[in-house]
């Protein structure tokens, strides 16, 4: 989410003037930040320069779009899908708030455009604009054994499997520890699972490596710089999505295994939620059915031993993602439906 808000303002600057206003604190500032829009906007409003549109992150801070409405100002928010099935009473009474004064809604996936759809937004007022993604290059790759001394690990001396993202139950990692990886090192004693990120999950995901025999197959490597996070695509056989269902939590898009597939890295990933617009079956990974065991072990070992079949599909998925995905590309989407926003007030206006 913070990505793509950054990378969608640099790209709006560059054709247009945009003032950001940032929420870069805890959740427990989010009051006073909203004040502060709220007294920005209204500033705005009265001494100019009256903007033409205003573009909220997410559907929380949209609380405000009535005042743009009651303004005369059109309003476009995005929307990534836990901040639309969040179930506390508070939060869903301000999204029914927000809503009175949207022109658009874009989703950064189907799935996302489903959870406004199943909440009454009319599909006309709802686009769908996948993130963009960084595209690495060449230069950007380092051999395996400069990751093992970045991270602090013994040599890789066998296939290396690769997870990034917040460590939270959706994710799956504890999942994956405990039923896919035991089978994986029956038949690859040297191999090693890097996981980077970190969150609630943690703990869980080091008591199930341990659970299970795992622990020196596992590396919990935390937060890392982006340097080193494109040394672990490089360095790395497999990307490892395996995201499991979970109740009121679901995956927006899945950018993650969308900026490995550009890497060149190989994506074995849960076929579920917003991971299904993010990865497309066979072009830049492959989709696995999830909490499928058996199956995702299967393809897994698939490509660890088969290194041509590896090599062809990290070349397939680099090559799709480049045409596919951009930052560019998604702005000039966002663009399009600005202007259909201030379309929409327009007709709004003469009516």
């Amino acid at each position: 989410m913070q990505k793509l808000s950054a990378r969608l303002v640099a790209g709006l600057r560059e054709k247009a003037r945009v003032t950001a206003l940032v929420h870069d604190c805890s959740r427990w500032s989010l009051a006073p930040f909203l004040y502060i829009a709220m007294v920005r906007l209204g500033s705005r409003l009265v001494l100019g320069p009256r903007p033409r549109i205003v573009h909220f992150g997410d559907p929380l801070v949209a609380v405000l779009a009535p005042v743009c409405r009651l303004a005369g100002i059109s309003t476009v928010v995005t929307v990534h899908g836990l901040d639309v099935t969040y179930p506390h009473p508070l939060y869903q009474l301000l999204l029914r708030i927000g809503d009175l004064g949207i022109d658009r809604y874009i989703a950064i996936s189907r799935e996302a455009r489903d959870a406004c759809l199943r909440r009454g937004i009319s599909a006309d007022r709802c686009a769908l604009i996948s993130p963009g993604v960084d595209i690495a290059t060449s230069s950007d790759r380092l051999t395996r054994a400069a990751l093992s001394r970045v991270l602090g690990l013994p040599d890789f001396a066998g296939p290396v499997l690769l997870t990034v993202g917040r460590l939270v139950p959706r994710k799956g990692v504890a999942w994956f520890v405990e039923n896919v990886l035991p089978g994986l090192v029956a038949r690859q004693p040297a191999l090693m699972y890097v996981v980077v990120g970190d969150g609630p999950d943690r703990e869980r995901i080091k008591a199930a490596t341990e659970r299970v025999g795992c622990a020196r197959h596992v590396a919990l490597v935390g937060r890392v710089q982006e340097d080193v996070l494109r040394l672990c695509h490089a360095s790395a056989d497999l990307f490892i999505m395996p995201n499991v269902p979970t109740e009121h939590d679901v995956e927006g898009f899945g950018l993650v295994a969308v900026e490995a597939a550009a890497a060149g890295l190989p994506v074995v990933a849960s076929n579920l939620e917003g991971i299904r617009d993010a990865i497309q079956h066979e072009k830049n990974g492959l989709l696995v059915p999830p909490r499928e065991s058996a199956v995702f072990r299967e393809v897994i070992l698939r490509y660890i031993e088969d290194e041509p079949a590896r090599l062809e599909l990290g070349r397939r998925a680099a090559d799709f993602t480049r045409v596919t995905y951009g930052w560019d590309r998604m702005t000039a989407r966002y663009i399009e439906e600005y202007e259909r926003a201030m379309r929409s007030l327009a007709d709004r206006l003469e009516k």
